[in-house]
């Protein structure tokens, strides 16, 4: 087939930049016009794919995704994007079938280990998901979602210490991660050291104002502490966030909290 490849290399540059501008739909229309010149062109359906995710298209993600394989087998963006789309249609076994893929190809892609890891994790084989995270750490030893990850792991498995070790390395390569700070202080109410758990939460409100839930969790840890005037000012503010988030489930469960405190 005859075809004008400055065309194609037209509309593939003008998808990509709608695609960065966020405009997924006219990027979609541009990697189209790209396979209808040359409908061999893997990157146009493996960048359309892309788009078709961004807007939660993931099934039809999944064809172009089948499509750009067809015509470079060996393309690992191609595994890795179609294990996300598998993901977000609850194909865990997918998910990681193209992960493997796609490390096959490429041995040190850390973050095909660290997602695969999560998945293997979400499937329930957790030793599976120590094994992928022990390997991403062995590529970068500074991979702080990869601290995160195993962290979450550990306090499934009830293993609080070795949890604690990974939440901490996370916060030490990325100081404003509030998320960790999160986690590490309900680690530390499950160790009982309220104390700790209050200095976590308190670290995880002066990265973000707005965290409700560590407003709700320091709360919790100030009942313990057997300050109830405490409890019923942090839980005051998380109801107030979590009205405004509109998460009226837990809105309704700090006010219940705060009756509890003030009538117990």
């Amino acid at each position: 087939m005859n075809f004008n490849p400055s065309y194609v290399k037209l509309y593939f540059e003008r998808g990509s930049a709608y695609y960065a501008q966020g405009d997924y739909t006219a990027a979609i229309q541009h990697f189209t016009q790209a396979i209808r010149i040359y409908p061999a062109f893997a990157p146009a359906y493996i960048n359309r794919g892309i788009s078709q995710a961004a807007l939660g298209n993931y099934k039809v993600a999944l064809v172009d995704y089948d499509q750009a394989l067809h015509f470079d087998p060996r393309q690992v963006k191609t595994y890795y994007n179609r294990a996300l789309a598998r993901y977000n249609i609850k194909d865990l076994q997918g998910a990681i079938g193209d992960y493997t893929r796609a490390l096959l190809l490429q041995p040190d892609y850390i973050q095909a280990y660290v997602n695969r890891g999560a998945t293997r994790a979400e499937s329930g084989d957790t030793q599976g998901a120590l094994s992928d995270y022990k390997q991403a750490l062995r590529i970068d030893s500074e991979s702080t979602i990869t601290y995160f990850n195993r962290g979450n792991l550990q306090v499934e498995l009830g293993d609080y210490i070795r949890a604690v070790e990974d939440f901490e390395q996370a916060i030490r390569l990325q100081p404003s991660f509030a998320q960790a700070y999160l986690n590490l202080g309900y680690v530390h109410e499950r160790l009982r050291d309220y104390q700790a758990a209050v200095a976590d939460y308190s670290q995880a409100i002066q990265i973000n104002p707005n965290y409700a839930t560590a407003f709700y969790n320091r709360g919790e840890a100030h009942t313990e502490l057997g300050d109830p005037q405490k409890a019923i000012e942090d839980y005051k503010v998380g109801a107030e966030l979590y009205k405004k988030q509109g998460d009226m489930e837990r809105y309704q469960q700090t006010l219940d909290n705060i009756q509890n405190l003030q009538h117990g």
